[in-house]
């Protein structure tokens, strides 16, 4: 504060500090009361937008910091940067970025000198809460026209100028003259499938067998008994065989049955029979 005493002990200072917990102090306060000097708080948790520093000298300072440590790691080639190395950077960069070009475009871009409020309230970083507009009231519900009958609706809904009034009829036009080819191509592909149906084999339905028809019933039973082995019948899982006896060829011919009736004389020996009767007479 002595360093900036002004000639005219009457002359009062403005001092623009953060909320830290140093500037609220009785002790800080009191002396600023008794050396006429008036202290401005910043906001809280603004200060990228509304200190000087931030903006201005802080931004140059880290970017010459960074280039000369990237410089000396590129010809050294050492990774570590020890103490003595940072305080030398470190004061290099300081006097390179608190010139008075920077301190100045500080000043400047927070709007505190020149004094401009837009500064702060147009940046990017502050979130400005916008009025809600009320919905614009429409004299009626207005949907989407399909045909010529509902632009015509529309039109007469409201007073409209000739040059409108015949571009809805165009308008009009155009939606009839889709809605007929929608209408033909919709009766096409409908044909189309049809035969498309047509031409497509019918899908077999599968076949489910009834579990109750594996077992055999009392009726069933009842008529095997009836019918002799080669004409019973076997039921499998999922079908039914019908046993019968094969034949077996053979070369040599069935055994004949004699029978035991007396046989008579066939009819060609007895004629051989009367004719050598007659012969002998």
């Amino acid at each position: 504060m002595p360093k900036t005493d002004p000639q005219d002990p009457s002359q009062a200072r403005l001092l623009i500090v953060d909320g830290h917990g140093s500037h609220t102090t009785d002790e800080f306060i009191t002396r600023c009361f008794l050396s006429n000097v008036y202290l401005l708080f910043l906001p809280a948790h603004i200060s990228h937008v509304t200190q000087p520093l931030d903006l201005g000298c802080f931004s140059s300072l880290k970017t010459v910091y960074r280039r000369l440590v990237g410089n000396f790691m590129a010809l050294t080639n050492e990774t570590k940067l020890g103490k003595a190395k940072f305080l030398e950077f470190y004061a290099e960069a300081h006097e390179i970025a608190f010139c008075k070009s920077n301190i100045q475009s500080g000043w400047k871009a927070t709007g505190l000198y020149l004094k401009n409020r837009l500064k702060v309230l147009s940046n990017r970083w502050v979130v400005t809460q916008r009025a809600s507009t009320p919905p614009s009231q429409t004299p009626g519900d207005i949907s989407t026209p399909t045909k010529s009958q509902d632009v015509v609706k529309i039109l007469k809904s409201e007073t409209r100028s000739p040059h409108t009034r015949r571009v809805f009829w165009k308008v009009g036009m155009a939606l009839d003259k889709r809605n007929t080819e929608l209408a033909l191509k919709d009766r096409e592909i409908a044909s189309l499938r049809a035969r498309v149906e047509q031409l497509q084999r019918p899908k077999r339905r599968k076949v489910r067998q009834d579990p109750n028809e594996r077992f055999v019933s009392v009726a069933e039973i009842a008529l095997q008994r009836n019918q002799t082995p080669e004409q019973r019948t076997i039921r499998g899982d999922n079908c039914i065989v019908i046993a019968e006896e094969e034949e077996e060829e053979s070369e040599e011919e069935p055994p004949r049955r004699r029978s035991t009736r007396a046989k008579g004389p066939v009819k060609r020996y007895l004629d051989q029979y009367i004719d050598s009767e007659e012969d002998d007479e």
